[in-house]
């Protein structure tokens, strides 16, 4: 009973401390994410201080301190980034769960300085400080404390309430307060805030750049290197002080060895293999050879400056100060090496006063000398000041007309000023005098890489690593490039190179986070940019991917607020007003997005690549996208043509969704899903700035109703993005067609598919297939007739295409492709009082190869050229059979008409075009095309008697041919009179192909040709002038005047019915709102045939931005036709009303809600060339009334058609889409 007892009460022990929760283990409250120089902590005031590591967790109640010229990195939980300079201690007095409701984090600063940057306005930091207490309502700030307790707080960012128990004050942006112990805090105005945080910096100090290894320029150096040298140990020791002062530290190397091999204790070889070694960053082995070297008058300077550089190296900054002072007391100091040594040590530490002081002392010790000069110009370039840049670069090159130090720094000052050229151009300049220097090698690979020359940016930083493989930002700056190209696998290779030499590499860390990113871990991305962003605050790559990614997250006012201090960091950059445009769209805020793309394209000469931006299906990445959303089209379209670039899909696909006509949207959609083939994988909701993986579904159900129609139109779409082995996207597209109009029943249904892929950064893969079925049935009775109907129709479309890019200004593009339509009518006609039975039936197939290519490129800076070639081939069919009672009376048999047409179509176009951009305000565009195009029709008409095979009476042939071979040129001119306002003119001849599309241009100084009057063979000739004026802005206006002579060459053998172009490529664009703005005026809705005429028109229109929410549009158009034919000479050409007046108004709301409305007027016109069928002039209106939810997955619309319109019924659509 005992033992039973005691089994029980052991398996209740055990239970319970089973089911006894275990004690969790606290969150931290940070991470020290950098250290450099000295670092120490401890976990408590008793506790005894040990050194501080790299992603080490910090918790409430731990202590952390810095020493000289020492600084730590410190991220918090709730990404608040800390960056602490020399001396300085901090503790994190206690820190609240990230899930509590009211979180506090409180921070005790006793001695030294911190920069602080929260990404959120903080509702419970606390900072405080022996003088006073600073409760946080800022977003950036510093904050310094004494020896004797003051403590100055600096605001860059938002406010902080400065208090303690004598008073307090509220700190704004640019102002600074100070409390001292036992005082009240006083409020003092900043001049230059920036200046109080230049010491957060992550510039590194690189001390053999400085030292003059052999006196002379480069130029003498050369020389030396010619005469011949003894082979002796003194002679190779020379030799390699030349080499190494060159900057060929190989070859130098050896030479010093050799020197040893000669003579052991040769000290100035020892000093050179000592220099060798701290080239590579072995300063152990520098040391050793360092203690060979005997103190003497001729090695005495080079050996402090080794010392100095080992201390550098080995990150004791104390050491190397005290060397370099000593060396400075010197009278028989031969260079200011140790001076700019010590001013880069003063960068570093954010003291730029004392940086600039020891240039200022080298530049009077050593007034010839261009490296102090160069020095000095960089230490300007740092603390933004571009005048005296200017100045002391033009003292270094009158010194020196090939300083390489100085032409360095010009490379860089002309790149933060966004001039890429000039960078570029002293970037190599540097190059050419000093080819085996590190440093301008990376500076142009960085160019190169920012500017998207994917293969000359990798050359040259391999040569760059290749020269030094321990530069600071080298391999992050390759594996950067890597990641904007997708090759994932090598940039993280780099990325774990560059973080292992040095984990506070923030150029690493901000390729990293672009790479993850880029793979779609948006959170781990967003960490690595912010400890990026604690080493280097104004590395404006990071602040702009931090602003991407927050985004992606959905904090569009962090996103915001970064998005602002990449403006602030980079003012000529136009990416983050373009990113902030693109936001304010996808927030229905389109007034905001006005402002921002307004700006951008101000900035646009500045751009540095858009080849990061992830585009859309419809192109609303465009600038135009901010004034089409508020229906401003015209505005919208002036901000796309001033924006175009041929090599951007953003372009052409925004330019194809406001072209009505299919051969130029078709063109535009070609040229645009080439050019960036992986488009339609595109999120479908949000807009995510950069491309990511994703899988998007669209499922949508639409009903119409009118008097005549009624039908349902469901519709099914899912496409995706992947990068994980080579960027690639898809679409796959379902959609059905049920109505009935009037008397006619219609099925329809389709299927689309496309597939996308850049297997190298350099080509891209298109292809795109379409399967549509058509069914309609036609039974009516009326007056004693009945006439059955059913037709079928199937097509089918096939597109492959190729783009390959030279250059980001050098691209080749091909597509093949061949649409076939097959279709099949069978009428039955009955007088039912008469007991007449007509059968007929006919079979129509047309088959379209076509084929297409393409080459546009950039020469000078000042042309854009292109050529290319398009062919196509047309083969219509059509054979009609058709009983005939008459004959059948008169034979007493059956007898049936039969018409048998065969229709082709060839045309070769080969073109040639210069877009020549004379100045900033005057553009010429030049085309020249060579068009041949060949058509033929041939038609029997016989008798045909079923009851005897083989017997037909043939009533002959008719045949008709039209063939012309032309030069057809095209010239245009955009001149800007003034900011804002542009004159366009243009002269356009053009016969139409048989293609369905071209690669070519399709538009001449910003006005698209005229594709919805001209048939395939038919000849434009046109001039029009266009004034563009954005009056203020709010308001824009134009005016034009179009003249066009059209002649569509129409045979004498019609066929029975035209065969227009299908509309299939448009499918793989997403749904969006606002189309009704941009649907056409014409109320035809396929292509118009018609013989010949002349159509001379004007307008002028006008957009205004009423309130931040209202938006409105109006036109007028008047116009004269004559049709100029041989059948109806002297007639109206059909369709075309005299006077079109149109008004529009559009509403947007951040909730969700988005209407547009439209009213149109138009004067009596006719339908038919005859004009014989007139259509009463009056007016129509359309309105279309969206809802989406916040989270874009349903959009409700409702929409009204042709209201008010005498010659149409109004007709009433509800539509609802879901979409994840």
């Amino acid at each position: 009973m005992f033992r039973l007892l005691q089994m029980l009460f052991v398996g209740m022990a055990i239970g319970l401390a089973m089911h006894t929760p275990a004690r969790s283990t606290p969150n931290p409250a940070a991470e020290i994410v950098s250290i450099t120089g000295v670092g120490h902590y401890r976990p408590n005031e008793i506790k005894p201080w040990s050194d501080a590591r790299v992603n080490q967790d910090l918790y409430g109640g731990n202590y952390v301190r810095t020493g000289r010229l020492s600084r730590m990195g410190i991220l918090f939980g709730d990404n608040t980034q800390i960056r602490l300079n020399q001396k300085t201690l901090l503790r994190v007095k206690s820190t609240d769960p990230p899930d509590a409701p009211k979180r506090k984090t409180i921070l005790r600063l006793d001695r030294g300085r911190v920069w602080t940057q929260t990404k959120d306005i903080p509702k419970g930091l606390i900072m405080e400080t022996p003088s006073a207490t600073a409760a946080i309502r800022g977003t950036e700030w510093d904050l310094e404390v004494d020896e004797k307790g003051t403590a100055t707080i600096t605001v860059l960012k938002g406010e902080v309430v400065f208090y303690n128990d004598y008073g307090r004050v509220v700190v704004q942006p640019s102002e600074q307060a100070r409390a001292e112990v036992g005082k009240a805090p006083v409020k003092i105005m900043v001049v230059r805030p920036k200046d109080r945080v230049q010491w957060v910096t992550a510039y590194a100090a690189e001390p053999l750049y400085h030292i003059i290894f052999y006196p002379g320029t480069l130029t003498e150096l050369k020389q030396r290197l010619r005469r011949p040298l003894k082979n002796t140990a003194d002679g190779f020791a020379e030799l390699g002080m030349i080499l190494a002062a060159m900057g060929r530290w190989k070859e130098a190397t050896s030479r010093f060895a050799a020197a040893v091999e000669k003579d052991k204790d040769h000290q100035k070889a020892l000093l050179g293999l000592a220099y060798a070694a701290l080239q590579n960053r072995e300063t152990r082995q520098a040391g050793q050879f360092l203690k060979q070297v005997k103190p003497q008058a001729s090695t005495r300077e080079l050996s402090a400056l080794a010392r100095a550089s080992v201390h550098i190296l080995d990150q004791e900054q104390t050491a190397a100060i005290e060397v370099l002072d000593l060396l400075i007391r010197q009278t028989s100091l031969s260079g200011p090496a140790p001076y700019l040594i010590l001013s880069d040590l003063m960068i570093t530490n954010g003291d730029i006063q004392q940086a600039l002081q020891q240039v200022q002392d080298a530049i009077a010790r050593f007034p010839q000398s261009a490296a102090a000069y160069s020095q000095l110009a960089r230490v300007y370039l740092i603390s933004d000041r571009p005048s005296r840049v200017k100045d002391a670069l033009q003292q270094a090159f009158e010194n020196d007309s090939d300083a390489y130090d100085a032409l360095l720094v010009q490379g860089e000052f002309h790149r933060i000023q966004g001039n890429a050229k000039a960078a570029r151009l002293a970037y190599e300049r540097a190059i050419a005098l000093k080819p085996h220097d590190d440093r301008a090698w990376y500076g142009l690979g960085v160019i190169r890489s920012e500017q998207a020359y994917v293969s000359d940016a990798r050359q040259s930083l391999t040569k760059a690593l290749e020269l030094n493989p321990h530069g600071y930002g080298y391999s992050g700056e390759m594996g950067t490039l890597q990641s904007f190209t997708d090759h994932f696998k090598a940039a993280q290779s780099s990325f774990s190179k560059a973080l292992e030499q040095n984990p506070s590499d923030y150029v690493a860390l901000t390729g990293q986070g672009v790479m993850l990113l880029k793979q779609g871990a948006t959170e781990e991305a967003l960490q690595a940019f912010l400890r990026a962003g604690i080493m280097e605050p104004g590395y404006a790559r990071a602040r702009l991917y931090i602003g991407v990614a927050y985004y992606q997250l959905g904090r569009v006012s962090q996103a915001m607020e970064e998005l602002d201090r990449v403006s602030e960091l980079d003012d000529k950059d136009p990416m983050p007003y373009m990113l902030k445009a693109i936001i304010y769209n996808d927030l229905l805020q389109p007034a905001k997005a006005v402002a921002s793309a307004r700006k951008a394209l101000e900035l646009m000469p500045y751009l540095k690549s858009l080849n990061q931006l992830a585009n859309t299906r419809r192109g609303t990445t465009n600038l135009g996208q901010a004034f089409a959303f508020m229906g401003m089209e015209d505005w919208a379209r002036m901000y796309a043509n001033e924006s175009y670039s041929p090599y951007w899909a953003g372009s052409h696909l925004f330019l194809a969704d406001r072209y009505s006509g299919l051969f130029l949207k078709n063109s535009e959609l070609f040229q645009g899903f080439l050019s960036d083939p992986t488009v339609f994988g595109s999120d479908t909701r949000f807009q995510t700035l950069t491309r990511k993986p994703g899988h998007n579904f669209t499922a949508s159900y639409r009903r119409s109703e009118s008097s005549l129609l009624s039908g349902v139109y469901p519709l099914f779409e899912g496409s995706g993005y992947g990068n994980a082995y080579v960027p690639s996207a898809y679409y796959l597209g379902y959609e059905a067609h049920d109505h009935d109009f009037d008397y006619i029943q219609i099925d329809f249904n389709a299927a689309t598919m496309a597939l996308g892929a850049k297997p190298s950064h350099h080509l891209g893969l298109f292809g795109f297939v379409d399967h549509s079925n058509y069914d309609r049935t036609y039974t009516a009775t009326r007056g004693g007739n009945r006439l059955d109907l059913a037709e079928e129709l199937t097509t089918d479309r096939f597109d492959f295409g190729a783009s390959y890019k030279l250059s980001p200004v050098s691209q080749l593009w091909f597509k093949a492709g061949e649409f076939s339509y097959d279709e099949y009518f069978d009428f039955d006609f009955f007088n039912l009082t008469l007991d007449i039975h007509i059968p007929s039936d006919m079979g129509v197939d047309v088959n379209s190869p076509e084929l297409a290519f393409r080459h546009t490129f950039n020469l000078f800076d000042v042309h854009e050229i292109s050529y290319g070639l398009d062919v196509a081939h047309r083969e219509t069919s059509v054979h009609l059979e058709q009983s005939d009672p008459l004959d059948a009376a008169f034979w007493r048999e059956p007898v049936y008409d039969v018409i048998h047409q065969e229709y082709s179509e060839k045309s070769r176009d080969f073109y040639i075009s210069d877009r020549v951009r004379l100045s900033p305000d005057l553009l010429i565009q030049a085309d020249l095309f060579y068009q041949w195009h060949q058509r033929r029709v041939h038609e029997d008409y016989y008798w045909w008697f079923p009851l005897r095979p083989g017997d037909v009476i043939d009533f002959g042939d008719q045949d008709d041919a039209f063939s012309h071979r032309q030069v057809s040129p095209r010239l245009g001119l955009v001149y800007r009179v003034k900011p804002g306002a542009l004159v366009r003119m243009a002269y356009q001849n053009w016969i139409r192909p048989s293609s369905q599309g071209t690669l070519g241009p399709v538009a001449t100084a910003g006005i698209p040709l005229e594709d919805q009057m001209v048939l395939r063979g038919g000849e434009l000739k046109r001039y029009c002038a266009r004034l563009e004026w954005e009056a203020t802005p709010k308001t824009f206006f134009s005016a034009d005047v179009d003249y066009k002579m059209i002649d569509n060459h129409l045979f004498s053998v019609r066929l029975p019915f035209s065969i227009g172009d299908l509309d299939h490529l448009s499918k793989l664009g997403s749904r969006d709102l606002g189309s009704l703005t941009r649907e056409t005026l014409h109320e035809f809705t396929s292509l118009l045939s018609y013989e010949a005429g002349t159509i001379k028109s004007c307008s002028v229109s006008f957009n205004h931005l009423l309130t931040d929410r209202w938006g409105l549009s109006g036109k007028y158009i008047y116009t004269s036709s004559e049709n100029t034919g041989q059948r109806y000479p002297g007639n109206a050409v059909p369709f075309l009303p005299r006077h079109t007046a149109v008004l529009g108004a559009t509403w947007t709301d951040p909730g969700g809600w988005y209407v547009v409305s439209r009213l149109v007027y138009r004067s009596d016109r006719f339908e038919d060339e005859a004009n014989t069928l007139e259509l009463t002039s009056g007016v129509s209106g359309s309105a279309d009334i969206y809802w989406q939810s916040s989270d874009k997955s349903w959009l409700f619309r409702v929409s009204a058609d042709r209201a008010f319109d005498e010659n149409n019924s109004t007709q009433y659509t509800a539509e609802v889409t879901l979409r994840y």
